[in-house]
């Protein structure tokens, strides 16, 4: 048989078999066959990533069946998720998904009852519906990313997030506005307000630079965000000298640098303490977030602008974070009052 007919990948050898000839992530596989249609089943079998991936590992003596849960966790966080910026949680919720399968759990161990397990764990643990669905958010992404990868030679079980009922939206009023600015030291009071007219995540805040502040024009981008996109809104007059100050102070890099989400969390917490609303939950410096959306609902502004302002992905979270005006709600009751 002439080689020039064999399909892709193919070559024949001058004993008469057959040759499959491929390389995978750089590294080059080659085996022999005595028949044409073996080499074909095996050259067609390794167009799939994971196939190929496991048979790497196998030549090297490694079965996938070998891999743990604490492995491809590791690898996840060495090549997935290193450059998230939900990194810090990821690992967090990597950690509870470890302390209950066990570090050394084989990842085809992983099975829908287990993980039914998992979330009745997590709910002993007084986790929220919101908290489980991110721990199940990166368990299936670890599992998917073995699957890929090689070290899971079985499909992934299906995860589902559990139902999740819209949680109330806490906002500050003007009393507890007030009641923070004489508890927050003078610095922690300046970040408050820059979060509170801005919107802005927190994590959006701390690798706010120097350079992406135009105070000639009144404008602050924000370039690391959560959905990967950049927005660029109005400076509020009220915190214009507060980013003015920070920028002579640290012309270059960071202007709150100093600053991250344990050290606010505990300048927070203190401040909740005296303000006797410890037992408050959703009293967190994220309420600052949903204050800007809703003050700005509260003044007419629509929810695209809304949107556009916050840098949401979609206005169904946008919708949720906002609400009806009492003045629009009173003229809904005036005309509804009319129809009787």
């Amino acid at each position: 048989m002439k080689s020039s007919i064999l399909p892709s990948g193919i070559r024949l050898h001058r004993s008469g078999k057959f040759i499959v000839d491929k390389s995978i992530n750089g590294t080059r596989i080659t085996k022999t066959f005595s028949t044409l249609q073996d080499a074909v089943i095996f050259r067609t079998k390794l167009e799939d990533k994971a196939y190929a991936n496991a048979y790497l590992l196998s030549e090297k003596g490694v079965e996938a069946e070998t891999f743990t849960l604490s492995k491809a966790i590791a690898y996840c966080q060495q090549n997935v998720w290193r450059d998230l910026q939900s990194l810090k949680a990821h690992e967090s919720n990597a950690r509870s998904i470890l302390a209950f399968f066990g570090k050394d759990t084989v990842l085809n161990a992983v099975t829908p009852q287990k993980i039914d397990e998992f979330k009745n764990y997590c709910l002993s643990k007084g986790n929220t519906t919101g908290t489980i669905n991110r721990k199940l958010m990166v368990l299936s992404n670890v599992l998917s990313v073995a699957k890929d990868r090689g070290m899971l030679s079985t499909e992934p079980p299906k995860i589902k997030a559990k139902p999740q009922r819209e949680g109330r939206i806490r906002v500050l009023s003007k009393d507890e506005e007030k009641m923070l600015q004489t508890l927050l030291t003078p610095e922690c009071w300046e970040i408050v307000n820059v979060l509170l007219y801005t919107g802005c995540r927190a994590s959006e805040l701390w690798h706010l630079e120097a350079r992406d502040i135009d105070l000639e024009l009144g404008t602050v981008t924000f370039w690391e965000t959560k959905t990967g996109r950049s927005r660029t809104i109005p400076i509020m007059p009220n915190i214009k000298p507060i980013l003015s100050n920070a920028i002579n102070n640290c012309p270059n890099g960071c202007i709150f640098g100093a600053w991250n989400n344990t050290r606010m969390e505990r300048a927070w917490s203190k401040a909740k303490a005296q303000m006797g609303l410890q037992d408050d939950e959703q009293f967190v410096p994220y309420c600052l977030r949903h204050t800007c959306a809703s003050r700005l609902a509260a003044q007419g502004v629509s929810l695209n602008l809304i949107k556009d302002w916050l840098g949401h992905a979609s206005i169904n979270t946008t919708m949720r974070y906002t609400h009806f005006r009492k003045s629009d709600l009173a003229q809904v009751a005036e005309l509804f009052a009319k129809s009787l």
